[in-house]
């Protein structure tokens, strides 16, 4: 994916995540999502009510132990005040923290904060751990109105979307919504090329590549 090109209609549509705790990211590697990411970080910063933005690059090493519940922990104490004893009591040592106590800390940091806050996982594929998926579920369905996490993956997550869907409780934004248009080819080839495509060309390029932005670099 080219970042010469704004995808306006997609930071739209992000933007309309703000409204609900879970948004998914779904589509196959080289569709753009990342690209995306920085996008809409960059846009955020421009709104009149600008989120707080926590963005983690996923890795397999984060399915070990508590790690990237201690990222998001550390990240929120550079936001937030967290006095309660039991916040300081977190990840002390290598042992798992109890799924429930997790939970009950997590929400009430966030309660604390004065401000928006959006937390994205980028390449959320790689979190295989089932407690992992577990605790963002229920996250997920106890969040402040105030606080929304992005998973962007390749794949869904370990949980079940129909209840949250159910509950409009998630947005998901998938390979469809990702495929380049015609405009968009137009000016991805004139900010490489200098040149600008034939009509019959950008028509044989989108079949071609089904909208692909890889495929259309």
């Amino acid at each position: 994916m080219n970042s010469q090109i704004d995808r306006l209609e997609l930071l739209a549509l992000l933007n309309k995540g703000l409204d609900y705790p879970l948004v998914l990211l779904v589509a196959p590697p080289g569709s753009g999502k990342s690209v995306l990411l920085e996008q809409w970080q960059n846009h955020l910063c421009q709104l009149a009510r600008s989120p707080k933005v926590m963005r983690f690059e996923t890795s397999p090493k984060l399915n070990e132990g508590d790690v990237i519940f201690s990222l998001i922990f550390d990240a929120l104490k550079s936001m937030t005040p967290l006095w309660e004893a039991s916040f300081f009591n977190l990840f002390k040592d290598d042992s798992q923290v109890d799924e429930v106590t997790l939970i009950e800390v997590f929400l009430e940091a966030f309660t604390q904060l004065a401000h928006d806050l959006v937390i994205i996982f980028d390449d959320f594929h790689h979190i295989s751990s089932a407690r992992i998926h577990r605790i963002m579920n229920t996250l997920v369905s106890k969040l402040p109105t105030h606080v929304s996490i992005l998973l962007s993956s390749r794949r869904y997550p370990q949980f079940s979307i129909a209840k949250l869907k159910l509950k409009e409780a998630v947005l998901i934004i998938d390979g469809n919504d990702l495929r380049i248009n015609a405009e968009e080819l137009l000016t991805l080839n004139q900010s490489i090329c200098g040149s600008q495509l034939e009509t019959r060309r950008i028509s044989t390029l989108l079949t071609q590549t089904e909208g692909w932005f890889v495929g259309t670099n």
